[in-house]
């Protein structure tokens, strides 16, 4: 469902992952790292710009997000982003994340 959604450019996939991206990534998906590490420090990118985000993301129905699995970092992500998401706009994480993705034989980079 979400790559027909994606494809038809009714949604916006936020991929959050950050090293783990190195198995692959989605087409269209944008990355906006939960926790970013650079030489020994740990940042929380998607955090930090989550007002930025809502506002740059506004025009977007629907706001999917997604991790390896959408198991801890999506979930949590997305009850943040929808504290601050505009009135009416949907968000939801991706089951399965990339895993199911993949699992699922969709197109991967």
């Amino acid at each position: 469902e979400v790559a027909a959604l994606l494809q038809a450019g009714k949604c916006l996939l936020v991929d959050l992952r950050d090293g783990d991206r190195n198995v692959g990534t989605i087409h269209g998906a944008i990355n906006v790292p939960a926790i970013k590490r650079t030489n020994g420090s740990v940042t929380l990118p998607f955090f930090a710009q989550l007002q930025t985000n809502a506002n740059q993301w506004a025009k977007y129905p629907l706001v999917v997000l997604f991790c390896q699995h959408s198991a801890d970092r999506a979930p949590q992500h997305a009850s943040w982003f929808k504290n601050h998401a505009r009135q009416g706009q949907r968000v939801a994480i991706m089951r399965g994340g990339f895993r199911g993705w993949q699992a699922a034989r969709l197109p991967i980079a």
